[in-house]
This record gives C-alpha cells, structure tokens and sequence, in this order.
C-alpha cells in the first residue's frame, strides 16, 4: 500500500510527525553550523535536511491530488520506518549537541563564569582597551567614577576604597606576562568589608587600651601617694601616743619625790625613740594590740573598760585600738579622767570617760584630726560630741 493509497487520518498524522522531525533537525543543524568545527556529521544532517524536505514536498503532492504525473509510488511502510528513524536520529542528536555544548567552554559560559564571580574583575588589551569585564568590576568602576568603564584609564582606582552601601573594596592591578597577553592588563577587586572592619575595631580597642593603661597609670601615682600618706599617718598616731605618754608620764615622776629610776629611764627610752622619727636613727614600729594599750593606761591611773566584742576584720580592729589609744591620752591630758568606756556593737563603737565635760566644741588637733583620717581610710566614720558629755562615735 502506497502513502496515496492509506487513509486521509494516517496522511495526516505522518506530515504532522514529518514536519516535527523536521523542526527538530532544523535546531540541530543550526547549532552544528554555530559550532566552528569542521566534521563529516554536519554534512551528513544538512543531506539528510534535504531528503526530509524532499519527503515532505511529494507528500504534500500526494495528498492534494495535485499533480500532472503520477507521483512515485513508495510504500507506506518504508515512509514510516524513515520518519520514525529521522525523528530518532534528530532528537538524539539534538540531546548529544546539546550536552556537549554545556560542558565545552565557549565565550558565553566564560562570560558567565566570570559575571558569577564575588570579585570584581577586569582585563584590557595593550591599547588600554576593556576586552573582558564582569558585573562586579563594572558596578563598582561606575559608582566610582559615575559612568561606565571604557578604557583603562577609567580603572585607576589602585588601593582601598568604600562604598556608599558600607562594604570595603580593594584594588589591585598587575601586567600579564606571556607571549599572547603581551601588553595585557588584569585589574582585581576584592571584598575586604570584614578584615577593614576587623582593623578599624582593632585600632579604636588599641586607643581604648592606650588610655586605659593612661588611667591606670595616673591609678598607680594616685595608690602610691596614698599609701605614702597612710604610712605618714600611722607615724603622726604613733609619734603623738608615745610623746604623750612618756611626756605624761615622766610629769609624774617628776612632781613624785619618790621617783624611781628605773621608770624614768624607761620613759626617757620611750621618748628618745618616738623624738627619733623626726631624726635618721631607727625606730620601732609596729601598732599596739589591745592589751598593750589597757597595760599603757593602767600606768596612766586610767581603767578602759570594753562592753562587746572587737571587729573581727583585722584593719578595723586596729583603726578601734587606735581610737581607744588616743582617748585614753585625751582623757589623762585634757579631762583628768580616770575611766574610759568603750561599748561595741554590730554598727558603731562610742567612747567616753569620766572627766571634765568639755566647755565648748572641740577643735580637732594633731591627734583627731590624724585618726579621723586613719578610720576613713580604713572605711570608718568617726564623730565627736561635747555636749552632753565628751562622745567619740566610730559608725562602721
């Protein structure tokens, strides 16, 4: 059975799978002619293009009647088989073209590969001219300069650079060498936001540490000249104690007619030693314990008597005894006294004697005013009270 001879529904459907075989060959073809290598393939599709379109052209006869010859009478069976062959041939080989293309380089998937880049990149040729230049690189020439690069003059942008959205660019350009890309320039830009971020960070922590180790500095000259005065304190307290007993004490001697010896070398010893700070020999030092200054003011006639228990911070419990030392001079030398009370509780130490009320407010000496700075120092606060009795408060 010839084409002429089958039904007008099998004619139909063997043009339309004819010319799909055809459209699909065209796109072959066509990307076999964009492909600049010579091979015997590309020869074989463009006959077998034209045997297709012969095909279709007696076909086409055959089916319109139209025709002032008889039309060569080809088998039916032989038609199909040649379509079904050439629809094969085709789209297999438009799968093979296609998959070749994508993973041979050409200039478009360079192009691409080059515009998918993070870094800006640019080459131009030995006349200055932009042969090649991606996305990035071009972005960046343009908000630079305000209009697109052309030449390579328009890339002189050597060096560090910060842009309007806070990133930070660096450029770098370098001279090709090789025989074919003699004369040929590279221009790279990299993204250095984090390491410029990272430096500038650096450099405001380094002045922040800079003027940290300046105050620490001034600190230091600050502790030392404190502690220079601490120390000129407790000398002050301990000088005045000592003159003030043994002054005290060698009165007595004195205005005694049975005055021992001993006891007045043993202040003239004490006296000679405490004169001795004001002099380049050595002196003892040391602060008293508790003890010693009960023991130092029974010699004195006067009886300290303790309501509580001491600090147990070892400071404060000095800064106390020291308190207690001075009002016992202050109670001998001033009120004539006898006793001296000192009541200690969880907040505050009050001390009083039993002398002369004072008779008007008291002005803070050598002595006071020496431990009101040796209590604050050691975190106290130290008021005094005339009326109505004399009252030396410590508030902790």
């Amino acid at each position: 059975m010839t084409f002429s001879e089958a039904s007008v529904t099998n004619q139909n459907l063997i043009c339309v799978i004819l010319f799909t075989v055809i459209i699909i060959h065209i796109f072959l073809l066509l990307n076999e002619l964009i492909n600049s290598e010579k091979n015997i393939k590309k020869y074989v599709d463009i006959i077998i293009f034209f045997g297709l379109l012969i095909l279709i052209s007696f076909l086409r006869a055959s089916y319109d009647k139209v025709r002032e010859t008889e039309p060569v009478k080809i088998p039916y069976i032989i038609i199909c088989i040649f379509i079904i062959v050439a629809f094969i041939y085709s789209l297999f080989g438009l799968i093979l073209e296609y998959k070749r293309m994508k993973n041979n380089l050409s200039d478009n998937s360079i192009k691409e590969a080059f515009d998918n880049l993070n870094s800006g990149i640019c080459f131009t040729d030995n006349s200055g001219r932009i042969v090649l230049i991606n996305h990035v690189m071009n972005k960046l020439i343009t908000e630079l300069n305000g209009s697109a690069p052309q030449l390579l003059s328009d890339m002189k942008t050597e060096g560090l650079n910060v842009f309007s959205d806070g990133s930070s660019w660096e450029f770098h350009s370098a001279v090709l060498e090789g025989k074919e890309v003699q004369g040929f320039t590279k221009i790279i830009a990299q993204d250095v936001t984090e390491i410029y971020e990272v430096g500038e960070r650096i450099k405001s922590e380094n002045i922040h540490l800079r003027e940290t180790n300046e105050e620490l500095s001034k600190m230091y000259d600050i502790l030392s000249d404190r502690i220079r005065e601490e120390e000129t304190l407790n000398l002050k307290m301990k000088v005045h104690n000592d003159i003030g007993r043994s002054l005290i004490a060698l009165s007595e001697i004195l205005e005694n007619s049975e005055s021992n010896i001993f006891n007045t070398e043993n202040e003239m010893k004490k006296l000679r030693n405490a004169v001795s700070y004001f002099s380049n020999y050595k002196h003892e030092e040391g602060s008293k314990s508790l003890e010693e200054v009960k023991a130092s003011a029974k010699e004195l006639g006067i009886t300290v008597y303790i309501e509580g228990d001491m600090p147990k911070d070892k400071h404060i419990e000095d800064a106390v005894t020291l308190a207690i030392a001075e009002s016992v001079t202050n109670c001998y030398i001033h009120a004539k006294g006898s006793r001296v009370k000192v009541a200690i509780s969880e907040k505050k130490v009050i001390i009083t004697n039993d002398g002369i009320t004072p008779s008007g407010e008291i002005k803070e000496g050598g002595g006071l005013s020496s431990l009101r700075k040796k209590l604050e120092k050691a975190g106290l606060l130290m008021k005094v009270y005339y009326k109505p009795e004399f009252k030396l408060e410590i508030i902790f």
